[in-house]
């Protein structure tokens, strides 16, 4: 590359920098604020806190926003039932049984290799409170992929339309930004200077930017921290200064009233008894508007829980719960999930894509797929399985859809393998079934 290219290269990286300088820097912001507000504990303001000080209160901090951000973690990536891992599946698009089966094992294979869930959890926080994740991808050169967690506070986007022309992010630990097109790929230090040029061989831009329910035209992620920060820091307020008239008051305050009462006459304890002069009066005082308080305080519990869609079910049990009467319940969190998804579904796609591209090396074979997430509730899996098996039955669904159904991060056509070869091993397994569905049938035949 010559010097006058060189040259308008570095001006062209250059403007676009500094074109996307003020919305990283303001994202960078953002960022920091939801963080400390809820990781941290920061929920007031110094001079809040200082006022507070200064009144000899102790300051309560309860922090609906943590609850929020590790009920909502939980749902987003939910846990595998049966081995209790934090997995996310796969279903190839394929006709041919073979290669589907053979591709679902290649994306697997690399989700483990690249550590996946140790990711989600991470980019898990950076959507959550921060508003947006970021995911990158590029082949290692031996037919895989290098999966990397990206700070999406060091990014810059170069959005065109709905297009990704760019992007750029620093890294921290070597202190250069890498910067990539459609065509190229390059290394700047410290300064943006561009210190290294290669030819982006995959001709698009391995790179996932995951926002969280972005306003329409913005590629800004919005923090579910921000709907509910304010009532967050009025609740603790509330239940604060609760906090410090109950303690106040928690020690009995005699009130005598009356003519001729005198202190020294007034007797406390067991067994003893103070007689008072007629007219005279003596009471304790109350804190008269402590209920008020206290329901002012769970309104806004309430109006916090409504707003995430959050269900509080500690210490309440209730028997004889049906599946349809638990989706129902948790329909408001599962909605809200389910948007938070639309995201996280493309960057799966796309990653999906570059796996195999580097594996097969030929972009004209690559099928589509679509991921497959663990059950975000607690589900009666007899129940399921009855329903499935019916459905199985019916011929209204496949085996292989009935596996994707029940255990979704797993591969159904290497299950079904293993139930085929199970079979021929311990075919008496086979014959005790069937013979057990005859007798259930006809149950008054002699034998």
């Amino acid at each position: 590359m010559n010097k006058t290219i060189t040259d308008q290269l570095q001006q062209e990286v250059s403007d676009n920098l500094g074109n996307a300088l003020v919305l990283k820097e303001k994202r960078e912001a953002y960022f920091k604020a939801y963080f400390d507000f809820a990781f941290s504990g920061i929920q007031l303001t110094t001079q809040e806190e200082n006022e507070l000080k200064s009144k000899d209160i102790d300051i309560l901090t309860f922090n609906h926003s943590e609850d929020y951000f590790e009920e909502y973690i939980s749902k987003l990536f939910p846990r595998n039932p049966q081995t209790g891992s934090l997995d996310v599946g796969v279903s190839v698009i394929e006709d041919d049984i073979i290669k589907r089966s053979e591709y679902e094992d290649i994306i697997l294979q690399q989700y483990t290799e690249n550590k996946l869930p140790d990711l989600l959890l991470e980019q898990g926080q950076n959507f959550l409170i921060g508003g947006s994740a970021a995911l990158y991808y590029p082949p290692d050169g031996f037919g895989g992929v290098n999966i990397f967690s990206i700070d999406p506070r060091q990014v810059f986007l170069g959005w065109v339309s709905n297009l990704l022309q760019w992007v750029a992010w620093f890294d921290s630990h070597s202190n250069t930004y890498t910067y990539i097109t459609p065509q190229l790929v390059l290394t700047l230090d410290n300064n943006k200077a561009i210190i290294n040029v290669k030819e982006n061989v995959l001709k698009f831009i391995p790179f996932s930017w995951i926002p969280n329910m972005p306003k329409a035209h913005s590629r800004e992620g919005k923090s579910k921290i921000a709907s509910i920060a304010n009532l967050d820091k009025a609740y603790n307020k509330t239940m604060t200064n609760y906090g410090k008239r109950t303690d106040e008051n928690t020690s009995p305050h005699q009130v005598v009233s009356g003519d001729g009462v005198k202190r020294k006459e007034l007797r406390r304890g067991k067994g003893k008894t103070t007689v008072l002069p007629a007219g005279a009066k003596m009471d304790y005082l109350e804190l008269k508007e402590g209920k008020e308080i206290l329901d002012f305080a769970q309104k806004m519990e309430d109006k916090i829980r409504s707003k995430t869609g959050l269900i509080d079910t500690q210490g309440v049990i209730k028997s004889a719960i049906s599946g349809a009467s638990l989706q129902l319940q948790f329909a408001g969190i599962l909605d809200k999930i389910a948007f938070m998804r639309v995201y996280w579904d493309q960057a799966f796609k796309d990653l999906n894509y570059s796996i195999l591209l580097a594996h097969l090396g030929s972009d004209k074979l690559i099928p589509q797929t679509k991921p497959n997430y663990n059950s975000s509730v607690v589900e009666d899996p007899s129940q399921k399985v009855t329903d499935t098996i019916s459905q199985v039955d019916s011929n209204i669904m496949s085996r292989r859809r009935a596996i994707d159904s029940l255990r979704g991060s797993e591969n159904s056509e290497q299950e079904l393998e293993e139930i085929v070869e199970e079979k021929k091993q311990f075919p008496e397994l086979s014959e005790n079934n069937n013979s057990a569905k005859v007798e259930e049938t006809k149950p008054f035949e002699k034998k």
